[in-house]
């Protein structure tokens, strides 16, 4: 897959999440209605490197590099992996980082599998808190933790 091609997924998928973001009826042609004024989505962004010390405790797992990002908020969370390993599948998981460590409540976010660039795209739904810090690993088929976020 070309970069165009992938960066043009990549652009789909955010205008997606953005779009299924949105509240029903928000192009409503009423004014000043009365009640609660619409907050425009928000989202977080964690960066994806990659581990130096997969037996390292959650949090300090020696990232190195810059692979790509995750994002998430409203509902849903949007991974792109970017020059990773070519042609490979990652298990996604991740956990809420409190107080220096994880809290050890992972939960599955998906697979997401590389193209022959290292090129990939996962969009799942996942409600995560926004103003909490989040760990997310990537494991390959042998159950290796091979990327991570900080």
């Amino acid at each position: 897959m070309r970069k165009e091609r992938m960066f043009n997924l990549v652009i789909l998928a955010i205008v997606f999440v953005s779009i299924m973001s949105l509240p029903q009826a928000y192009a409503s042609t009423r004014k000043n209605l009365p009640g609660p004024q619409i907050k425009p989505p928000t989202v977080a962004t964690e960066l994806i490197s990659s581990v130096s010390n997969p037996s390292g405790s959650c949090g300090s797992f020696g990232l190195t590099g810059t692979y790509g990002n995750v994002m998430f908020g409203n509902g849903h969370v949007v991974v792109v992996l970017q020059n990773a390993n070519p042609s490979n599948t990652y298990t996604v998981s991740v956990d809420r980082f409190t107080q220096g460590a994880c809290d050890g409540s992972w939960q599955s976010v998906g697979s997401i599998s590389t193209d022959q660039k290292g090129n990939g795209l996962l969009v799942q739904q996942l409600n995560l808190q926004l103003g909490h810090d989040y760990v997310f690993e990537f494991r390959d088929t042998q159950g290796s933790l091979v990327y991570a976020t900080g």
